[in-house]
């Protein structure tokens, strides 16, 4: 275990105190904890610990860097994406070869929908995240109605090309299954 010591200098003195490790911030960040939490924690056992909300933050950078092996997020994405044997995608780009669109599916989620292929539910969030781009889940519906998520694609637009990349995707996979009774969407 590792001891990361930082000087607190506001005190003219210098004090070492241990903060929370990599793999305690890596351990918090993949369980969607949040900084502030970690933070807390950490004062709650050691309330005259010399340390501030930033550096927790950089730690939590640190870590995110470390995790993507330095590349940027889009491009740290799309390398996950190739690495993954559980997750199926594709993309498409607009003529200046940027990402216009993604779209990805995870392997158990298909099989889920071999198994009950009857219906299919389209639904967008409008640009909640921080690249504005329209979110459109796919989900399936069980025959106890039950749902579950098939996949999900980042769209740049909401139009009708972009819903029909979609579903053109969808369809292909749907060759070797009996196509859905309904496609109910709330676009």
């Amino acid at each position: 275990m590792y001891k990361v010591y930082i000087e607190c200098e506001c005190e003219g003195k210098k004090r070492g105190t241990e903060v929370p490790t990599q793999y305690r911030v890596r351990k918090d960040q993949v369980s969607w904890i949040e900084p502030k939490r970690t933070l807390d924690d950490w004062l709650l056992k050691d309330p005259t610990a010399p340390v501030v909300m930033k550096d927790i933050h950089n730690l939590y950078l640190s870590a995110k860097k470390k995790r993507d092996g330095g590349l940027p997020p889009i491009q740290a994405l799309f390398a996950n994406l190739q690495k993954s044997d559980r997750l199926l995608y594709d993309h498409s780009t607009d003529k200046f070869n940027q990402l216009w669109n993604l779209l990805f599916f995870d392997i158990t989620s298909l099989t889920f929908l071999q198994q009950f292929p009857s219906t299919i539910v389209l639904d967008s969030t409008y640009k909640t995240n921080r690249h504005n781009l329209y979110l459109l889940d796919i989900v399936g519906v069980t025959a106890t109605n039950s749902s579950f998520v098939i996949g999900q694609a980042f769209l740049s637009a909401e139009s009708t090309e972009d819903y029909t990349w979609v579903l053109e995707w969808v369809r292909e996979y749907y060759i070797s299954l009996r196509y859905p009774a309904a496609l109910p969407s709330s676009v």
